[in-house]
């Protein structure tokens, strides 16, 4: 097949295409109102995606993030997407990105090297429940209230 991928609407048998990316994969995290919220990430092995709000024909750029691609989730309650990523270290974080305004603020404060975090999931729409694995081989459930 075709390299890349797309987004097409189907209303009423009638097919729109509505974004195209000629290369790599794209993912719903889901909507935000009538927008949907698309990542693009251009190479499989790639821990770089794109956000994307994507509304009847329009296309709108949101943010590039440095992310591990498969733990990207949208908050909507929070308008906000959640993601983890390893810094320079190897050390795991979950972070959130505001979709408005893009400032990005660390959900967690792990400073250790092999602790590893689920993607989250979301809860009542802003309430964040992930797991953590921890060293002794043990996993931690942590629920995060965000107001």
């Amino acid at each position: 097949g075709k390299p890349g991928a797309s987004v097409r609407e189907i209303q009423s048998s009638k097919e729109t295409l509505r974004f195209t990316a000629p290369t790599g994969m794209l993912a719903l995290l889901g909507t935000l109102g009538r927008a949907l919220i698309v990542t693009h990430q251009k190479a499989a092995q790639e821990d770089f995606v794109k956000v994307l709000s994507i509304e009847g024909g329009a296309v709108m750029p949101l943010f590039d993030v440095a992310a591990r691609p498969g733990t990207l989730r949208l908050v909507a309650g929070l308008r906000a997407v959640a993601y983890s990523r390893l810094d320079e270290r190897g050390v795991e974080n979950i972070f959130l990105r505001d979709l408005d305004s893009g400032a990005e603020t660390i959900a967690t404060a792990n400073g250790i090297q092999g602790i590893g975090f689920s993607p989250v999931s979301v809860l009542a729409s802003s309430t964040l429940v992930y797991s953590q694995q921890l060293r002794n081989k043990d996993l931690g459930i942590i629920r995060l209230d965000r107001p």
